[in-house]
């Protein structure tokens, strides 16, 4: 069994005829295996006035969902780790009002730590 390290396109033949005496047989396509990067799913149900406060630990390239248990209609903010309270409580007001839904997601297309607030209705 092989296992990849590494991500890419790799090629494998079964024909071993290195003899040219042999009868001439048909060439014999490579097996192409693609190796693409682990993807994961991470889901977080949001509950009103329920907080988890533990934090998601990503790859680049997963994606994280959250799920609230009543429609929202405004998008997530990002956060910096420096924020405080104010910057929180005013999330309500940088938040753009977008379809109502009970679903949001963010790919991590970055390393590092992240912080979201959602003001929620």
């Amino acid at each position: 069994m092989k296992e990849f390290q590494q991500e890419g396109i790799f090629y494998f033949t079964t024909d071993i005829n290195e003899n040219s005496t042999k009868k001439q047989q048909d060439p014999v396509e490579p097996l192409r295996i693609i190796v693409l990067p682990d993807v994961r799913f991470h889901y977080r149900e949001i509950h009103t006035n329920d907080f988890s406060p533990h934090p998601i630990v990503t790859n680049v390239g997963d994606f994280v969902f959250w799920q609230f248990d009543h429609p929202i209609s405004r998008n997530l903010i990002q956060l910096h780790p420096g924020s405080t309270l104010k910057d929180l409580i005013s999330c309500h007001d940088r938040a753009v009002v977008g379809r109502n839904r009970q679903c949001l997601a963010v790919e991590c297309s970055l390393p590092g730590t992240f912080f979201f607030a959602n003001p929620g209705l």
